[in-house]
């Protein structure tokens, strides 16, 4: 057997150095860390509170278009309904969206929809509210001595988003002029 001979090292002192540098790298990756989870969870929100605007948005759309639906389907009884009283239906308070809901005020009465729409049929998180009002004026002719009547209806739509922190309204006009007894609707 061979004898083994071994060297003692010199004693030296250690300054640390490598300890150091890699708690520097070690804090430098967790505030990298943290600062990407945080940037990931703001993505996070501003996603989710996009697809609940969309489907807020697509919602009252869809109230816009019933809206129309329901102004084609029942233009005659509107206006007959419109030349039995000699006025418009009135408008409302609907163009202001706080009307819409109760209020504290005891002589204030929150303004009734013309109809709603089923709040499961688009997953929001109350049902689409949807207004029909009706003005009518009379416009010179084409010849201007003669006056037609033309009807305006305002058609507005208000849906909530599936979180209930989003709220849209959409406002789109059918229109009547002269003796056209089909609606002509557009937005606005």
């Amino acid at each position: 057997m061979a004898n083994s001979t071994r060297q003692a090292m010199p004693a030296t002192r250690q300054a640390g150095a490598a300890l150091v540098i890699a708690l520097v790298f070690l804090l430098l990756m967790t505030i990298l860390g943290v600062s990407s989870m945080q940037g990931t969870a703001l993505q996070e929100r501003m996603a989710g509170n996009q697809r609940d605007r969309n489907q807020a948005f697509q919602a009252a759309e869809a109230g816009l278009r019933a809206g129309e639906i329901y102004v084609d389907e029942n233009l005659k009884a509107l206006t007959e309904l419109a030349r039995a009283e000699g006025v418009g239906l009135t408008f409302g308070r609907f163009t202001d969206p706080a009307a819409w809901e109760a209020s504290d005020d005891p002589d204030e009465e929150a303004v009734e929809p013309t109809f709603t729409i089923d709040k499961d049929d688009y997953g929001v998180a109350s049902d689409v509210a949807v207004h029909v009002g009706q003005y009518i004026y009379s416009a010179p002719g084409p010849d201007l001595d003669n006056y037609e009547v033309i009807q305006h209806f305002p058609i507005t739509a208000r849906s909530v988003g599936g979180s209930g922190s989003t709220i849209v309204v959409l406002q789109s006009y059918c229109a009547t002029p002269g003796d056209i007894s089909i609606p002509l609707c557009g937005p606005l």
